[in-house]
């Protein structure tokens, strides 16, 4: 792909779906969709993803990633992410999220964490999302 070449086409995407896409990581170059607002990797093979990844979606307002086999998240996953609304990531195999993963998240009104193996949550999870009313959809298996 002549990523240089479709760099303008790239940054015009608004909503992008991977979902059932076999991907088993997230491709680098999501990042030059830099006016995506809606990001769908639902139902892929993914297990980790780097702390970096998202970091230039400064425009994403929804974040699926659900039905993967994520076990734990980067703490600084989320940072930069002013715009984020929904963050979806029920059905994976957490066990435990840690107490940094939202901080900054002041926009996050919906979070679903759903059947997964998490047993607890941190007590400062938190800090500055749950603060401004997001909903919380969390139920213990």
């Amino acid at each position: 792909m002549h990523t240089e070449a479709n760099q303008p086409l790239l940054q015009r995407i608004t909503r992008l779906d991977l979902k059932n896409c076999r991907l088993t990581s997230v491709p680098e170059e999501i990042g030059l969709c830099r006016g995506v607002q809606w990001l769908n990797l639902e139902s892929n093979q993914l297990t980790s993803l780097p702390e970096r990844i998202f970091r230039r979606l400064d425009n994403l307002q929804e974040l699926i990633l659900a039905h993967n086999q994520l076990t734990t998240l980067p703490e600084k996953i989320f940072r930069g992410l002013n715009n984020l609304e929904k963050l979806e990531f029920h059905h994976n195999e957490f066990i435990t999220l840690s107490e940094e993963i939202f901080r900054g998240l002041n926009n996050l009104r919906e979070l679903g964490l759903d059947y997964d193996q998490l047993t607890t949550l941190p007590g400062g999870i938190w800090n500055g999302a749950i603060d401004n009313g997001a909903n919380l959809v969390y139920y213990r298996k």
